[in-house]
């Protein structure tokens, strides 16, 4: 009880300070599920992982694993996550995905998330063909084989931004930004609620951007009317 109350009380001053690690739905509703699964235990079982149960986020879910070359690899991956990339990512490596500078890094922390059996987040810019900036929120969630080894991850891709974009200007390469361990970081949030805060947040920018629009007219207007005096 005691652990628990010194982790949420060291959550709440990490998001008073930086806001909260997760603020997108899909990475906050895959960690919740990977978390009521594995109940007690490190990490799941991948045979208890029942996609059913994330069906509305299941384009966006893919998963890891290390293939017999010793490279890590996707056993499989989403629409979503493959219309990202413009293509089929099943047997792609990982660090394909990112850019040349970023590689050895976005792979180091998949394979810390296996053997230290840790959650983990990375934040991160992926870069389109027309030059587009889209960040992304990439939870990646151990499991473990019928072996029992932490040989595979269940992972989201979440951007920040939907649209037509989608599947039509792909990714070129990811660059990481930074990376959370959510170990310590026992979510209680729901995505409801970051869909509230998130709804909430482009509400004030429309509002802040509609009131710039507004200052700039009348800007325009008294100014105009005084060149015409």
């Amino acid at each position: 009880m005691l652990r628990t109350k010194a982790l949420a009380h060291r959550r709440i001053c990490a998001e008073m300070e930086h806001g909260p690690v997760m603020r997108l739905k899909a990475s906050l509703e895959v960690f919740n599920y990977w978390d009521s699964v594995r109940g007690a235990d490190d990490a799941p079982q991948r045979a208890d992982v029942d996609p059913a149960a994330i069906r509305h986020i299941l384009s966006q879910i893919f998963i890891l694993e290390i293939a017999p070359d010793d490279e890590l690899r996707f056993r499989l991956a989403g629409t979503m996550a493959c219309n990202l990339f413009g293509r089929e990512l099943r047997g792609d490596l990982f660090s394909s995905l990112w850019g040349q500078a970023h590689a050895n890094v976005a792979e180091a922390t998949a394979r810390e998330v296996m053997s230290k059996i840790a959650p983990m987040l990375i934040d991160a810019i992926g870069r389109t063909r027309l030059e587009r900036n889209v960040g992304f929120e990439i939870a990646l969630l151990p499991m473990r084989s019928s072996t029992g080894c932490c040989d595979r991850l269940l992972g989201c891709i979440a951007p920040d931004t939907h649209g037509a974009w989608i599947g039509s200007d792909v990714m070129v390469d990811l660059a990481a930004e930074r990376r959370h361990n959510l170990s310590d970081q026992p979510y209680a949030e729901t995505a409801e609620a970051v869909e509230r805060r998130s709804s909430a947040w482009t509400w004030r920018k429309s509002s802040a951007g509609l009131e710039a629009v507004a200052r700039r007219a009348l800007h325009l207007m008294v100014g105009g009317e005084r060149s015409l005096r």
